[in-house]
Parts: C-alpha cells; sequence; structure tokens
C-alpha cells in the first residue's frame, strides 16, 4: 500500500513537473526569439522583468492545477483501499468516483468568470489584446487555463470528499476504544488541505509585486474555504457513526446505572456498588471520546502546512533582495 501511494504521488508530481516545464520551454522560447531578454539590459525595463516573473508563475500555477486534480483521485482510492478491511460486507468499496459533466462544466466556468474578473482589480481595461505585451499574453492565455483548472479541482475535492464521506454508512460498528482504524478518512481530508495550500504557496509569490494585494486578497477568500471544507468534508460521515455509536454506549451505560441504583436500594452488597462505580467510569470514559476524528497531531500538521505559503513568500522576497544587490 505505501509502494501504490509513492506511485500515486510520482505520477502527479511528474504530470506537474512536465507540464510546468513545457509551459516554461514555451516560454524562454518565445522570448528568445522576440528578443524581450535583450530589452531587459535597457534602462527602464523594470516592467518587463515584472511581467515575465508573472508569466512564470502563470506557468506553475498552470502546471500545478491539473497535478492536483489527478492527486485527488489516486489518493481517494488509496484510502478506499485502506477502508475495504471495514466494511460491514465482503462487497468491495468502487475505485471509481461519478463525475457531473454539469458539475464540472459549472465549476469551470466559474473559474473562468473568476479569472476574467480579477484583472481587472491590478490593471486597466485588461482585455483590450492592443495593450498587451508578449507577457501579457502568457498572463492572460494561462489566466484562463488556470482559472478552467481551478474551478474542476474545487470541483473534484468536494466531490470526491463527499463521496469518502459516505463510505462511513457501510462500515462495521464503530470501536469508541480504538479510533485509529479512521484514520483514513482524516488522511484524505489533510491530503486535500495540502493541495489547497500548494496553491497558495505559488500564489504567495504574487505578493513581491505591486497592485497585487486585492487579486491575491480576493483568491484567498475563495481557496481557504475550499480548504476548510476539504478538510471537514471527508470526516463527516464518520463523524455522525461516531456521535451514533456515543449516543447507544451512553444510552446503555446510563440505563445500566440505573439499574444498578435500584439494586443498591434494596441491597448494600459490595458487587453492586462495584459494578455501579465501573458503569459511572465507562460513562465518563465515553462521553470524553472525540466525536470528530481529528488528533492533536491533525492539527500540528495543518498548522505547519499552512506555513509552507508563508515560507515560499520570505525565501523568494529574501531571493530577489539577495539578486538586487548582487546586481547593484
Amino acid at each position: 500500500m505505501n509502494k501504490s501511494r509513492k506511485r500515486t504521488g510520482t505520477a502527479a508530481l511528474i504530470v506537474g513537473i512536465c507540464s510546468a516545464g513545457f509551459l516554461l520551454l514555451g516560454l524562454l522560447v518565445s522570448e528568445l526569439l522576440l528578443g524581450r531578454f535583450a530589452l531587459l539590459q535597457k534602462a527602464g525595463a523594470e516592467h518587463i522583468l515584472r511581467d515575465l516573473r508573472l508569466a512564470i508563475l502563470h506557468c506553475l500555477l498552470a502546471g500545478y492545477m491539473p497535478a492536483a486534480i489527478l492527486y485527488v483521485f489516486h489518493s481517494a482510492r488509496s484510502s478506499l483501499r485502506l477502508l475495504e478491511p471495514m466494511l460491514d460486507s465482503t462487497e468491495k468499496l468502487s475505485a471509481g468516483f461519478q463525475v457531473s459533466k454539469a458539475g464540472i462544466i459549472g465549476s469551470a466556468i466559474a473559474g473562468v468568470a473568476l479569472t476574467v474578473l480579477t484583472p481587472y482589480l491590478s490593471a486597466d481595461s485588461p482585455w483590450n489584446p492592443r495593450l498587451w505585451s508578449p507577457e501579457i499574453v502568457w498572463h492572460r492565455i494561462l489566466g484562463l487555463l488556470i482559472g478552467f483548472f481551478a474551478g474542476c479541482l474545487c470541483y473534484v475535492i468536494v466531490k470526491v470528499s463527499m463521496e469518502i464521506s459516505r463510505t462511513a454508512d457501510r462500515l462495521q460498528p464503530i470501536d469508541l476504544l480504538d479510533l485509529s482504524p479512521l484514520a483514513p478518512f482524516v488522511h484524505q481530508g489533510i491530503r486535500n488541505v495540502l493541495l489547497i495550500v500548494g496553491t497558495i504557496s505559488i500564489l504567495s509569490f504574487f505578493l513581491m509585486e505591486s497592485g497585487m494585494l486585492l487579486t491575491i486578497v480576493l483568491i484567498e477568500g475563495i481557496v481557504v474555504p475550499v480548504a476548510v471544507v476539504g478538510l471537514i468534508l471527508p470526516v463527516r460521515g464518520v463523524h455522525r457513526r461516531i456521535r451514533e455509536a456515543k449516543q447507544e454506549e451512553l444510552a446503555w451505560a446510563l440505563k445500566g446505572i440505573h439499574k444498578a441504583q435500584m439494586r443498591l436500594k434494596d441491597s448494600s452488597a459490595d458487587t453492586v456498588s462495584s459494578q455501579m462505580a465501573d458503569l459511572i467510569t465507562y460513562h465518563q470514559f465515553i462521553d470524553e471520546v472525540p466525536e470528530w476524528p481529528f488528533r492533536i497531531s491533525t492539527f500540528v500538521r495543518i498548522i505547519l502546512y499552512l506555513l509552507i505559503p508563508l515560507a515560499s513568500w520570505a525565501g523568494g522576497l529574501f531571493v530577489e533582495l539577495l539578486l538586487k544587490r548582487l546586481l547593484s
């Protein structure tokens, strides 16, 4: 199973690297053929360098998005294989996911629409081709592609997470004394968060460019809620199963306590008193079982993931300052 997960991650990584590499190579060739690098040596070419940096970031995002979509599907299949031994029957879970064409199309259109609107926050007449430099041509075309895949990614994360959540209905009775077998639900949510954090990490480099703050705020105002949904949605079904199991066990323990209480009134036997004490202890223990299968380590990992964009931004800023010092 570990080998399967490694192959999954490797396949998605290869897709991302190849896609981004192909786009970066195309950008480099186009800049060479148009003689744009020669213009960078002239005074007042800061705007060309800025647009080139943004074009490079667009290439990275455009390569990352399809790889992230691929990883969502493969990681979900891995989670299903881990959950199969806990099924209430011998029937295997389906490794495929039913994706609605209408859902994909609607999400893609929403992503493209957002891409069309966001440039207005940082530029005047952003969709006037006569004002486009060769670098901005890459911005606009890749921006539409990124918006398409970003909408698809959000839809896939939500759809797959709902499928994983529904799997909880087919599990064997929940053992409240050991919730560790439910880890695949949590891991799916963490992987979703990691994919969103990867997007934010690339977007964080845009903060180094002037006039991009409003754009970043708008995009992250959408991305962060998707990350929260991606974390919670896969465990929603198992959360309900844990809550129901807790209610059953608490009701059983409370009923036993009442019976022991009645017997204790009629008899002062030590066995009845001991049984009642055990039931009270069990009731308290079950009552303290968390209804969400998250652990402290889960939140620690999420916090560390959220520090990745900050580290990316700080690292990029440091490199830029270093290059300015060396070139000055």
